[in-house]
């Protein structure tokens, strides 16, 4: 799921800025694919960056397990699929969120893609 991975994300950021490695004003993140969905997650979690790329990653998760060529995947990754636990499906959509996103993002994306539709 995408909070448990994006938590872990955040926790090595935070580890990273407490022990002065990296400048908290200058961090960015971005992502493709899997990328693109923790990337889209992680601006609705955190102020943290200052900017975001996400290349073919979704925001809401039942529409993208309905159209991808992949439905299996999904659901596998969330533990059942739209019907069956549609909690984890909206809890983990960052669509749902998008209130709390302050993070410049670029959303790429390209036509033909199939996987992350």
């Amino acid at each position: 799921m995408l909070s448990k991975t994006g938590k872990d994300i955040l926790t090595g950021v935070n580890s990273l800025v407490n022990d002065g490695i990296v400048d908290p004003t200058r961090l960015n993140i971005g992502g493709y694919s899997f990328g693109g969905f923790l990337t889209n997650w992680l601006i609705t979690q955190t102020t943290l960056f200052s900017a975001a790329v996400s290349g073919a990653g979704a925001s809401e998760l039942v529409s993208m397990w309905g159209t991808t060529d992949f439905p299996t995947y999904g659901a596998s990754f969330m533990c059942g699929f739209p019907w069956e636990v549609p909690e984890i499906y909206k809890k983990e959509s960052a669509m749902n969120n998008l209130n709390k996103a302050q993070t410049p993002i670029l959303i790429t994306t390209g036509a033909k893609e199939t996987r992350v539709p």
